[in-house]
């Protein structure tokens, strides 16, 4: 990891990598997990095949560099969309996605479906609700 580029390992020198420009990433290691700290998602802006190397919008928070802490890449399957109004969006500069509860037509509610039947749904609060 030097600023915004990351190298990364694969299993074999002709194997693709498996990243699009645009795919929305984070970066973690040992330290992170164990302490249950969530990094900002990081977009893919540039990939180098070749080398095996990336380009991310902004250099990761505070994974570092260290093979001992075992760094992982962590790709996230769903792309950003900035043409759907309430698709997913990264707020910059902080990295978190924003998420809305509704679409204007559903009262409130949004559902993603996410695979394998597995569906998440957000929702403004009510009144009452605490």
């Amino acid at each position: 990891i030097t600023g915004k580029q990351v190298s990364l390992r694969r299993p074999g020198h002709h194997a693709p990598l498996d990243l699009n420009v645009g795919d929305l990433v984070e970066v973690v290691d040992d330290d992170l997990v164990l302490q249950g700290q969530v990094e900002p998602l990081r977009q893919v802006v540039g990939i180098d095949a070749e080398e095996a190397r990336i380009t991310l919008n902004a250099p990761p928070a505070t994974a570092r560099d260290d093979r001992a802490k075992h760094p992982l890449l962590r790709r996230w399957d769903h792309a950003a969309d900035p043409a759907a109004p309430h698709g997913l969006h990264l707020d910059e500069p902080s990295g978190s996605a924003k998420v809305w509860a509704g679409d204007g037509s559903s009262h409130g509610h949004s559902t993603w479906h996410l695979e394998d039947g597995v569906h998440v749904e957000f929702c403004q609060p009510g009144d009452s609700d605490f």
